[in-house]
């Protein structure tokens, strides 16, 4: 028998129920379990720990001290609470209500469900004014409340301090109240509030990623995205997505589509050789038949790795032509010239150099290769520092299979450039953006000694980068073409002529934008 708790005479629209204040009128459309446990124990007076005692799974009550856990916690996964109990008293199938709306949300999206969630509580001030938190407000991909359309908050108003999303009195003084004394709900009498359902999805959006037909949805399950992407970065990702899969907006100006030739699919296949070599290996495991595979593998791998190089090098000679085009004596002149800089060629120089993975900087642009790995077990390529997450890329372009890298080998070259040519642009991008404070305030000795280091280094990692995504072919309805779609807005440009070479007065990028 659980505790039993004495309901105050202002609990007009309350019930009993199994012992406890609930009422099934007060559980709305996408509410989160935050949501309905911050009701449950406003009602009942309680905290979580009462909580876990009541709705806790028998493992979890019969421990001889009962704590809360980030396991027990969990409010994704529910793992530590029992369904049933929880049916009994909120009214519903809990447990599997929570994962529908999840999935609901997730859709068909590449990657982890847990990749998509945020670890932190992010609220909507207006619907936590009625005692409400909706499990969308959780999806990286929305960053306004899809009922109020206001702004998404990880942080309490009152104290900045953030909340997990999970069963948890930290930080609360009470329910739907922060340490710090700040009232999340508008009301000290909020149970009739509580019944009203007022709380529609007016975002259009939303609407429409949660309405998407199956054949929408095979679409979605078609993209490749770029994994070290931090979505909370990007607020229109979610638009971005949905103007590929319904085909819209391809006339908006910062939104730019590259596509193979028609016939890509139909070059590179060593499908037939690679089930020839697998079968021969798996037959007979001989020092022979390991070799042929491994010759085979190099060959592949081969190909992907100086058609990354060629790619390198075909920016670089762009650069050169265009926004270097006044400083490439600049660039010769900072192998052997200490002070002062050149700006432009020191984002060039440190560019190529931790991109590459160049031995020495004097390498560059001097008839040398860069440094490349002896391991052909996974494929190399020639920008070092994207190194994982262009094998993440290739992950997802061969799927479960693992056999489109053999069938299509033109077009997994073709889509590993693409990302190639995106983001190390981007890096260049970074370089010279803080070319001119590093040359102004760090000394000859100093930059030297970082282009020494015999290390991969890339301090900016991927900030700026302009969101893109990998939309491949679906060969079973008869689809041939791969698009690699971008979009770029004002922050991912750069405004050249602010950026002044003291060897060359005057002298600036030709380009005002890259």
């Amino acid at each position: 028998m659980g505790k039993i708790f004495v309901l105050p005479t202002f609990h007009a629209t309350a019930r009993i129920k199994n012992n406890y204040c609930w009422n099934e009128n007060w559980v709305h459309e996408f509410e989160s379990p935050w949501s309905l446990f911050e009701k449950f124990k406003y009602a009942n007076t309680v905290k979580d720990r009462d909580v876990l005692e009541i709705f806790g799974t028998e493992e979890i009550k019969n421990k001889k001290v009962l704590r809360r856990t980030k396991n027990n916690s969990n409010l994704y996964s529910l793992s530590g609470f029992d369904n049933l109990r929880l049916a009994e008293v909120f009214g519903h199938d809990f447990k599997q209500t929570n994962e529908e709306n999840i999935k609901n949300i997730i859709n068909t999206l590449p990657r982890r469900t847990g990749q998509y969630l945020r670890d932190h509580l992010c609220i909507c001030n207006e619907c936590m004014k009625f005692g409400y938190h909706s499990i969308l407000h959780q999806f990286k991909l929305i960053h306004n409340c899809p009922i109020h359309n206001e702004p998404l908050i990880q942080r309490c108003p009152g104290c900045d301090h953030t909340f997990n999303y999970e069963l948890s009195d930290e930080h609360f003084a009470s329910p739907f109240q922060c340490e710090c004394g700040y009232e999340f709900l508008n009301t000290s009498f909020p149970f009739e509030q509580w019944n009203h359902n007022n709380l529609d999805i007016v975002n259009d959006d939303v609407q429409k990623w949660l309405h998407l037909i199956p054949e929408e949805k095979s679409i979605l399950g078609d993209l490749i995205l770029f994994e070290a992407l931090d979505e909370e970065q990007y607020p229109d990702m979610l638009n971005n997505i949905l103007s590929v899969i319904l085909n819209e907006d391809e006339s908006h100006n910062n939104h730019v589509i590259l596509r193979s030739t028609k016939n890509i699919l139909r070059y590179g296949n060593n499908l037939n050789k690679y089930l020839e070599l697998e079968s021969a290996i798996n037959e007979n495991h001989s020092l022979r038949n390991e070799k042929w595979y491994d010759r085979f593998q190099y060959k592949i791998h081969d190909e992907i790795y100086w058609s990354t190089v060629a790619t390198i090098k075909g920016i670089a000679s762009r650069l050169r032509k265009t926004v270097m085009k006044d400083h490439r004596q600049c660039i010769k002149d900072f192998r052997y010239k200490d002070e002062p800089y050149c700006p432009y060629a020191y984002a060039y120089v440190f560019w190529r150099k931790f991109s590459e993975n160049y031995k020495t900087y004097w390498e560059i642009d001097n008839g040398y290769r860069p440094r490349r790995s002896t391991d052909n077990l996974f494929p190399k390529f020639c920008s070092d520092t994207d190194h994982e997450e262009l094998l993440h890329i290739i992950e997802s372009w061969n799927g479960g299979s693992h056999l489109r890298k053999y069938k299509h080998l033109a077009a997994t070259k073709w889509i590993i450039n693409m990302v190639v040519m995106h983001i190390s642009l981007n890096h260049f991008r970074n370089w010279i953006r803080v070319a001119d404070h590093e040359t102004r305030l760090r000394s000859s000795s100093e930059i030297h000694n970082q282009l020494c280091m015999d290390t991969s280094y890339q301090p900016f990692q991927y900030n700026n980068l302009p969101f893109f995504l990998i939309k491949v072919p679906n060969e079973e309805k008869g689809e041939k073409v791969i698009e690699f779609h971008y979009w770029m807005n004002s922050k991912h440009t750069i405004q050249y002529e602010r950026l002044i070479c003291r060897n060359r007065p005057g002298a600036y990028g030709v380009y005002q934008q890259s």
